[in-house]
Parts: structure tokens; C-alpha cells; sequence
């Protein structure tokens, strides 16, 4: 459709009359012309010069007066209702609709911007990639993003295999009998990775964490240590639980399941979240547990308190393993802990900014300049210094 990418900012203008955006929706509204829709969105975001913003004044107003009129922006499949504002998840939608994508639930003004850049983007302001550290039993280490594919060694009765697409493998020749072998795989800011454990159990892990395990399992029990975010799939084994020690602070214990952890030092408390089976969480502090069922979170303070909450939307939790940032009514605060995990970049908050909450979603293959472009179109600025940002409120 040669009108198309006129027709997109006519409609997002507000500026397309009655038989425009007749013509335009029912091509929206087809999940199958999103590819189209991506090259479409790709050359209207390459047509604007960096320090521009998306948005001009007009259309942000015109935003808003749609989302005080009820008429609440969401990043998904589109319904077949006319006029809807929800869109396929391709990342170049998400950024050129980022005020559909990603909203203020409660703005109050928006005004036109632009980033402040003192210094081109260092290196860390790239989306993250697979990368992490094994080190080993010894003690000696392994960067696996360094090292080719295939055969890296043995641990006891492991082989350790690294695939392709950042992924670990333990292959066990059998069960370990003698003292274990613990290995730990570490991601840095800006990296994530997966491993395969002996047992055939699944654990990936988020930026900034780390897991530690034995090569091979004993006969009694497989105990794991985590620290940051890991979503596991534990491999079905009644006569040996699989325990995970989460920072010192408290012990999730699953016989087969999957489940999500979210053990940040910075988010002031544990989130285990469950998708399937049933997991025991159990405070070291308290000596108290909770058991939940799948759509259930137990939270665990830093005072060891244990909280189970059944309201939880699980996309939202599990977004960062689907390759998306996803928020629902989250906090600056928030949405900039994640980025600063996932680009490898500091923040620094720089007097009062605005107290707003955001929803939707931004892929997470995404430039930092653009999420921050977007986050800009919202009333906030930032200034650029190398892998320093301070954020403040124009």
C-alpha cells in the first residue's frame, strides 16, 4: 500500500478524515501485515534526525485527550473494533507509536522535548545480548560469549557443552557420588543466558544474575543458588526435590514446575512467581512458608514476612524472557532499574521528575536512544555522558 505510511501519521496526527482512516484500519487490524506495517514504521522512524521528537505538540494533546476520554492505549493484537489503539508488538511500532504503546496513566502535561546529548552513546547503551561468565569448580572462568561452540570440558561426571543462541548444556554420565563440583553462571548488566542443568531442568537467566549449581546432582536432592532474576523449568523428579536458595534469604522448594524468581538486592523484596505445579516458599528468617498454585506470587520482605498474591498478570512478569520490557502502572523508578540492567547504564535522578505511571510494552531489542526518545515524549529529560544519564524534569 503505497499511502500507507501517509495514512499512519495522518491517523496518529489526528489529522485524517473520516475516509482515511476507513481506508487505513482494516490494514491495521490484519495481524498478518505487521511485517508491512514494521517496514513501514522503520522508514518513518529513520526520516527523523536524532534529538527530534516523535510527537509534535498537537499529536501529544491529541494523545492525551484520548486517554483522559477513556480511550486507554494498549501494545498488542488489535481487536476488530474500529478506531482501537492496539498494534502488533514489532519493535518499530512500539517506538513510532510510542505514546500508544506506553502511556502515562495519569498525565497531565506534554511537552515537546528532546534528550540532551553531551557525548555520543557509549558501547553499553546498545539492547543486551547473550553473554556471561562460567567459572568453574577450580575457581578459573570461562567467557562464554568468547569461546566457539561444542565441547568446553568436563566437570566430574558433566560434559559441558555450549550451543549456539547463548545456551549451556551439563550432560551427566551419572549421578555425582563424591563431593560435588559447583560451577556458577554470572550475567552482567546487559547479557542473559541459558543453562541446561545434569538433571534436564531449564534455567534462564535475566541481566545481572547468577546461578550456582553442582555439575551433576546427588541422589537425595538438586540444590541451586540464585541471585538476581531466573525463571526455571524443573524436570519431574518425585524422589529428588529441586531446591533453590535465593540470597540468603529464603528457600523455594518444587518437585517439577515452572516458575519465575525475581531477586534483585535493589527491589527490596523476593518475588516468586508461579506458572505451573506448586511450589513451598519458606522464609530463613521466619521458619514460615507459603505454598501457591500457578497465577500465584509469594513476596518476601526484607524482614522475612511472607505475602502470597493472587492478582498477578503474568505477561508482565514474564516479558523480559519473551524479549520485552513490559509495565503495568510501573514507576519511573522502576522502568529505570530495568533499563539500567539492560543497556549496562547508570541513571542519576536529578531534582523532582514526573510522578507518572507507565503501561505497554518497548521490545527489548531496541536502541537505549530510542526507549529513551520514547520515555521523552512523557515529560522526561535526560542528559547524556557516556554511560552516565541524568534524568530530570525540564
Amino acid at each position: 500500500m503505497q499511502r500507507l505510511p501517509y495514512l499512519l501519521q495522518r491517523y496518529f496526527e489526528n489529522t485524517a478524515t473520516p475516509e482515511e482512516v476507513d481506508e487505513i484500519m482494516p490494514f491495521i487490524e490484519d495481524p498478518g501485515n505487521e511485517a508491512v506495517i514494521k517496514t513501514a514504521m522503520d522508514q518513518f522512524w529513520n526520516d527523523h534526525t536524532p534529538g527530534e521528537t516523535v510527537f509534535s505538540p498537537a499529536t501529544s494533546q491529541s494523545i492525551l485527550s484520548r486517554v483522559l476520554a477513556g480511550d486507554t492505549p494498549r501494545l498488542s493484537y488489535p481487536t476488530k473494533k474500529k478506531h482501537t489503539w492496539l498494534f502488533a508488538a514489532a519493535a518499530a511500532v512500539t517506538v513510532m507509536f510510542g505514546a500508544a504503546a506506553f502511556y502515562l496513566s495519569a498525565l497531565k502535561e506534554t511537552k515537546n522535548q528532546s534528550i540532551h546529548k553531551s557525548e555520543t552513546f557509549s558501547a553499553g547503551a546498545a539492547p543486551g545480548t547473550f553473554k556471561a561468565v562460567l567459572t568453574l569448580a577450580d575457581n578459573s572462568t570461562l567467557i562464554l560469549d568468547g569461546v566457539a561452540n561444542g565441547l568446553l570440558g568436563e566437570q566430574g561426571n558433566a560434559k559441558v557443552i555450549k550451543q549456539e543462541q547463548g545456551r549451556l548444556q551439563y550432560v551427566s554420565s551419572g549421578r555425582q557420588t563424591g563431593n560435588h563440583l559447583f560451577n556458577t553462571v554470572t550475567t552482567p548488566r546487559g547479557g542473559e543466558y541459558q543453562v541446561t542443568l545434569s538433571d534436564g531442568s531449564r534455567a534462564w537467566l535475566n541481566a545481572a544474575s547468577s546461578l550456582r549449581f553442582p555439575a551433576t546432582f546427588g541422589d537425595s536432592e538438586r540444590r541451586v543458588e540464585i541471585t538476581g532474576e531466573v525463571y526455571f523449568e524443573v524436570a519431574k523428579n518425585a524422589s529428588r526435590p529441586f531446591l533453590v536458595s535465593v540470597a540468603g534469604k529464603g528457600e523455594i522448594k518444587v518437585l517439577g514446575t515452572h516458575f519465575n524468581v525475581n531477586a534483585y538486592n535493589d527491589e527490596g523484596s523476593i518475588k516468586t512467581t508461579l506458572l505451573e505445579g506448586s511450589v513451598v516458599v519458606t522464609s530463613l528468617n521466619t521458619k514460615a512458608s507459603r505454598v501457591i498454585s500457578p497465577g500465584e506470587q509469594v513476596e518476601l520482605s526484607a524482614s522475612g514476612d511472607l505475602n502470597v498474591n493472587r492478582d498477578i498478570n503474568e505477561e508482565v512478569v514474564m516479558a523480559w524472557k519473551k524479549g520485552v520490557f513490559s509495565f503495568n502502572h510501573a514507576e519511573l523508578s522502576s522502568v529505570l532499574k530495568q533499563l539500567s540492567r539492560w543497556y549496562d547504564v547508570d541513571f542519576v535522578v536529578q531534582g523532582p521528575v514526573p510522578q507518572k505511571k507507565f503501561d505497554g510494552e518497548i521490545g527489548r531489542d531496541l536502541k537505549l536512544s530510542q526507549v529513551l526518545r520514547l520515555l521523552e515524549t512523557n515529560g522526561v529529560n535526560f542528559k547524556i555522558e557516556g554511560n552516565k544519564i541524568t534524568v530530570f524534569k525540564q
